[in-house]
């Protein structure tokens, strides 16, 4: 396969806030090809995000507070071939759940690395006004260092204003919009995810 950008014009020249913001799959592949790192480094940032890499472990479930999802995967074998590259902007054979999306961006969010597991329920009260239940926050693995995550949370944010602001006017939001492919590219879902 090639990996092709969905603008037939191209966009030019760009950085990664640019091409971020374009959706712009060759930016991207090269990306994955840069020589600056192995295909190790680029499965070891997949592991520390949760992911099962190229069926290590079985395919198991994520579990957040009673919220269970399919746990992430993907299959990385050569980063100078189309599926490694397509794997790695999260289409193809990777797998990824939205309680996963929401967990990953919390490490964003927060700027740390660190996700913040989320709760279903605060607390719970008896009919006679006494908390019975106190939810108390969580947090996951590193994912990513605090330097990478205060960086990305910047270009989400450069996208929400540039591409979204007059959507939700008033509001510093930080998003990505994509293509979700559904049963193995046979359907495509649009997908935001943000803060």
């Amino acid at each position: 396969g090639v990996i092709k950008c969905h603008s037939s014009a191209g966009h030019g020249e760009q950085g990664i806030v640019e091409a971020f913001a374009n959706s712009c799959n060759p930016w991207f592949a090269q990306l994955v090809e840069d020589p600056g790192w192995t295909l190790e480094d680029i499965e070891e940032t997949y592991r520390a995000m949760g992911y099962n890499v190229n069926n290590e472990d079985e395919q198991g479930y994520f579990d957040v507070n009673g919220i269970s999802g399919y746990t992430a995967s993907t299959t990385l074998t050569d980063k100078n071939e189309f599926n490694t590259q397509w794997g790695c902007m999260g289409q193809g054979m990777t797998l990824v759940s939205p309680l996963q999306l929401m967990v990953w961006q919390s490490a964003i969010a927060n700027q740390t690395g660190v996700s913040t597991m989320p709760y279903l329920i605060d607390h719970a009260v008896t009919v006679n006004g006494k908390t019975t239940a106190q939810a108390v926050t969580a947090y996951g693995e590193r994912m990513f260092t605090p330097e990478s995550a205060a960086h990305m949370r910047e270009i989400m944010r450069a996208n929400g204003t540039s591409r979204y602001a007059d959507v939700l006017p008033g509001y510093d939001i930080a998003v990505k919009s994509g293509t979700a492919q559904v049963e193995h590219g046979a359907k495509e879902n649009s997908l935001l995810a943000g803060f």
